[in-house]
């Protein structure tokens, strides 16, 4: 997508590297993120929700939040949520700050 474009291009410019849709395994159980990021012993996932809009969609995202929950990501700490609503590259640049300094 055009937004997941625009995250991995100021991750690039950052200097922090990321794999994109590959998946990682935690507890013998796969998950398939947007972008998995490692930054020194730490790693993020970061999730880029377009379509919240369509109940389906939601719904999947509900179920799949839960499930990184139960892995130990947790929104705020090593799980990063965008929507369409706060895709804009100065907020995604404040996100990158954010986890370098952390």
């Amino acid at each position: 997508s055009r937004a997941e474009r625009k995250i991995a291009n100021e991750l690039f410019c950052a200097g922090i590297s990321y794999e994109y849709e590959q998946p990682i395994w935690k507890n013998h159980i796969k998950l398939l993120p947007d972008f998995v990021l490692r930054i020194g012993e730490k790693t993020y996932i970061w999730e880029h929700l377009g379509m919240l809009d369509i109940p389906e969609y939601a719904e999947k995202w509900r179920r799949k939040k839960q499930f990184y929950a139960k892995m130990g990501f947790h929104e705020g700490v090593n799980l990063i949520v965008t929507t369409e609503k706060n895709v804009d590259t100065l907020s995604i640049r404040k996100i990158i700050e954010k986890i370098k300094q952390a």
